[in-house]
């Protein structure tokens, strides 16, 4: 039987669809999955408006559908709780390679000789992860994208499994040329007894325009918002605190008011910037689930909020490092709100670690607590600290409720789980304090909703390439939500490898005010480069409908205006990985981490009307115009030197 997609025909022979893309055979995939290890028996197939339907033994129907210019393929039928779902179980890929996007490792693309198992999840243990996939190292940017894209000579063709879903893992395997895809843990009755929708999309130029078809099918699940706030002050550069932290013999007893206040003025000096945002990174308080100042390093709550008072009065705004799992056992809140922990099958906390367990949220109590600890984080009342926002950390510390006795199972499992947790905390904290600015990692298209920024995390790799394949897929997956360019740990080489980059597709964010990792001190020169990055980033700040292109491979770093007298024209641009070039409506602004000769395309109709080298003591020294034309070429000096950044006035 045969069901037209686009420009693609497609035929079910048996309980295979051969799939085609460009007009060649591109897989033959297998319909009837396997459930808790029983394949389920197809009787007959048949047409229905719009495509094919296959009648399952004992009840129930495989769906396959055109929609949108893809094949929609989902099974109906009344499931509950399911261990185990084998979709298109090995299915023969007529291909020669693939491309998966769990970051980082496999955020690439693949030989099909090459044998993987790729799993994305929102729950990851990084010592688990650590031992059993070494070279998977997914909890940075947990959950991932249900994702993955074949070729063989001519364009790629996905398979997207979209939306916020009730299942604990997806995994990818392919083997011997071969696809399957396992669901595990998925709570069947979360979505009307049905496995998800699963969507095949042919003939597209590059894999990476799946993740586009997956936020289509989103947007059209409405689990993207249409409109989203956005407040100015979110696009401030950073300073976070946890890179100073850990360059001390003890992290914890470094974060101290004292400290706070000490590594704060030094990038206020060195930046020359009265106004960038700050992160008071873990842990300002003595016990998670509590999250109460530390009386010892900050004064309790009165001395925190003292220092936080402080910062506001100098012009910046204050985020508190915050997790929502995660509870110790010997916190006040689990002595005095015992339900407010989540409990195994044999009525014990389920442990994230020896000294913690879970909140659960699937109880009215976890529920409550959280909603305090966000109320004396963000509110102005006397008895808070009246922070600006909280930057969300841990969320990989999420729990295997396939090993929970849940109260309610309507908060779902894995990916729903987290989405509805993210979605109260959201909503909660933007209740207590409407402009508030929530920090989150992971990437996925129905968190987009629930959170401000994506922040792109941790990067354990000399090359900071990995943060911007990270930004690549936050800006696929995430269109509209600023990005966090994050920032930890950072060495010499790799500033001068990034710091010109970021600020095209992110906030920039320090976590380094005095040493970088390896206590190696910021020098002058280190200085001199920062100030200019921020400097010039701030001539054009990142803004949501601002349209941005990444490709570390070419090394394209773009981004252009989405509105305003610049509309579709540049906002800024990275050369090299080495100078960063920003415009705005009155003047253009070029700084380098090295000498480089650069040709600047000019916003047009503008033209410049005066150029000068603005130098770090504050005085501008005019330089002589070159030729007109559509592009600036000029040598833009090492922000080292004593010029900080070149403008060109229009």
């Amino acid at each position: 039987m045969r069901l037209v997609s686009a420009d693609s025909a497609h035929y079910v022979h048996g309980n295979v669809l051969h799939f085609f893309s460009n007009g060649v055979e591109a897989a033959e995939l297998s319909l009837a999955p396997v459930i808790d290890g029983l394949p389920l028996e197809v009787n007959s197939w048949e047409p229905t408006a719009g495509g094919l339907i296959g009648r399952i033994r004992g009840g129930g129907a495989i769906h396959l559908t055109a929609q949108g210019g893809h094949l929609v393929y989902w099974v109906q039928k009344k499931f509950d709780a399911i261990r185990s779902a084998v979709l298109f179980p090995s299915s023969n890929l007529l291909a020669t390679e693939y491309h998966a996007f769990v970051s980082d490792w496999a955020d690439r693309s693949f030989g099909i000789s090459e044998d993987n198992e790729i799993v994305a999840s929102t729950a990851v243990s990084p010592p688990a992860q650590g031992r059993e996939r070494p070279r998977q190292q997914s909890w940075m940017m947990a959950p991932s994208p249900r994702d993955v894209a074949f070729r063989s000579d001519g364009p790629w063709w996905g398979i997207c499994i979209p939306g916020s879903l009730p299942v604990g893992e997806t995994r990818f395997a392919v083997r011997r040329g071969r696809l399957s895809i396992e669901l595990r843990n998925y709570i069947a009755a979360n979505a009307n007894g049905t496995l998800p929708r699963v969507v095949l999309a042919a003939d597209l130029p590059s894999p990476y325009d799946i993740l586009d078809v997956d936020v289509q099918f989103c947007r059209e699940r409405r689990e993207i918002a249409a409109h989203r706030r956005f407040c100015p002050w979110w696009s401030r550069p950073i300073f976070c605190t946890w890179g100073e932290q850990v360059q001390t013999a003890d992290a914890h007893a470094a974060l101290t008011a004292a400290n706070v206040r000490r590594w704060t003025a030094i990038v206020r000096e060195k930046t020359g910037l009265p106004d960038f945002t700050v992160i008071i990174d873990a842990p300002w308080f003595d016990k998670h689930g509590d999250f109460i100042a530390s009386a010892g390093r900050f004064g309790s709550t009165e001395g925190l909020r003292a220092l936080i008072d402080e910062l506001h009065r100098a012009g910046h705004r204050v985020l508190l490092w915050f997790t929502p799992f995660k509870i110790d056992f010997d916190s006040d809140i689990a002595t005095t709100e015992p339900d407010c922990l989540l409990l195994d099958h044999a009525g014990r906390p389920l442990r994230c670690d020896e000294r913690s367990g879970f909140r659960d949220f699937t109880s009215a109590v976890g529920r409550n607590t959280l909603i305090n600890n966000l109320r004396y984080c963000l509110s102005p009342d006397a008895d808070c600290l009246d922070a600006d926002g909280l930057k969300i950390d841990f969320n990989y510390h999420n729990p295997d409720l396939a090993s929970a006795r849940l109260r309610n199972l309507r908060w779902g499992a894995g990916d729903e789980h987290w989405t509805n947790v993210l979605r109260h905390l959201h909503e909660d904290a933007h209740r207590i304090k409407p402009d508030c600015l929530i920090t989150t990692s992971g990437v996925a298209p129905y968190l987009a909703g629930h959170t401000d920024m994506l922040r792109l995390n941790d990067l354990f790799d000399e090359d900071p390439t990995l943060w911007f394949k990270r930004a690549r897929l936050g800006t696929r997956l995430m269109p509209g939500t600023p990005i966090d360019a994050d920032g930890w740990p950072m060495t010499h080489a790799r500033c001068n490898a990034s710091w010109m980059v970021s600020p095209v597709y992110g906030v920039p964010d320090l976590y380094h005010a005095t040493l970088f990792d390896g206590r190696e001190k910021l020098d002058e020169a280190d200085y001199r480069r920062l100030s200019a990055a921020w400097h010039v980033y701030l001539n054009a700040p990142l803004a949501p409908d601002m349209q941005i292109a990444i490709e570390p491979e070419t090394g394209t770093f773009q981004r252009r205006y989405g509105s305003g007298p610049l509309k579709g024209q540049l906002a800024a641009v990275c050369f090299e990985r080495a100078c960063l070039a920003t415009f705005s409506p009155q003047c253009a602004r070029i700084a380098a981490v090295r000498d480089i000769h650069v040709a600047l395309p000019l916003p047009h109709p503008q033209r410049v009307a005066r150029l000068d080298a603005v130098r770090h003591d504050g005085r501008r020294e005019p330089i002589d115009l070159p030729g007109a034309g559509p592009e600036l070429k000029l040598r833009v000096p090492d922000a080292a030197s004593d010029v900080k950044y070149i403008e060109a006035a229009f």
